[in-house]
């Protein structure tokens, strides 16, 4: 089974072509929002990653109800994908997940404005991302690609975009997501030839004798956008090595 778990200002919704992917026949997939982001409730504050990976952890022990699986996360969620294991022996797949200081670009750009000063770059962001579903803003990605990102972007209020870009930036920033990383175990980092992330990589491996690395190439920082059958079969083959595969498809 897998558990999916989108980045900043991302939704379920992104993960849409992992129910569809070949590669993942006979896999259970679980698409979680995460709180704030997405379908669910605004949150009432957040002082730590704690406070986020707390009731995700809740429901990844619900959804998946003592099944095996492995837990995918993207760029955001990677930086506290760790603290949603119920069991340590849980293989986790990092999808360009913010792990050192070099990863959290968007953060940084967040976290240049104040808190309350971010309200209206997030206006401005939300403006963009209505244009785009109406499609006067074109970019590479396929058009419904787009249109999955533009409406999660529409969903999210930007004082929870700000509290979740602050509280990753301090714990990468930090040393803790990194050194916990170095205790996981199965682990894969799996990134896109063309984005940021790939600069770094044999400087992570290095940080990282414990992890797997595989690459996408000619894909972004959403491989499984850029290259849905490249990046579901990599992940695909990673957790067929670790965990077995159900029967089961849920969607929350």
């Amino acid at each position: 089974m897998l558990v999916l778990l989108h980045g900043m200002n991302g939704g379920a919704d992104q993960f849409e072509s992992a129910f569809t992917d070949r590669h993942l026949d006979g896999f259970g997939l679980l698409a979680l929002d995460l709180p704030g982001f997405g379908h669910s409730q605004p949150p009432t504050g957040w002082a730590s990653l704690d406070d986020i990976a707390k009731p995700l952890a809740t429901a990844i022990t619900e959804g998946t109800a003592g099944r095996p699986h492995c837990i995918v996360a993207h760029s955001f969620s990677g930086a506290l994908a760790h603290r949603t294991r119920s069991n340590t022996a849980t293989p986790v797949v990092l999808l360009e997940g913010n792990l050192v200081a070099d990863h959290l670009d968007f953060s940084s750009r967040i976290l240049s404005f104040t808190r309350s000063d971010f309200a209206s770059e997030h206006a401005r962001l939300q403006r963009a991302a209505h244009m785009i579903l109406k499609g006067q803003i074109k970019t590479p990605l396929a058009d419904t690609q787009l249109r999955r990102l533009a409406a999660a972007w529409q969903q999210c209020e930007a004082t929870t975009v700000w509290d979740a870009a602050d509280a990753c930036a301090r714990d990468v920033r930090s040393g803790n997501v990194l050194s916990s990383y170095r205790r996981v175990a199965p682990l894969l980092c799996l990134y896109g030839t063309s984005s940021r992330y790939a600069a770094g990589v044999d400087t992570l491996a290095r940080a990282l004798p414990n992890a797997e690395f595989a690459s996408v190439a000619r894909a972004g920082h959403y491989p499984w956008l850029d290259r849905p059958e490249e990046t579901w079969s990599t992940i695909a083959r990673f957790a067929q090595r670790h965990c077995h595969q159900t029967g089961l498809t849920q969607h929350a």
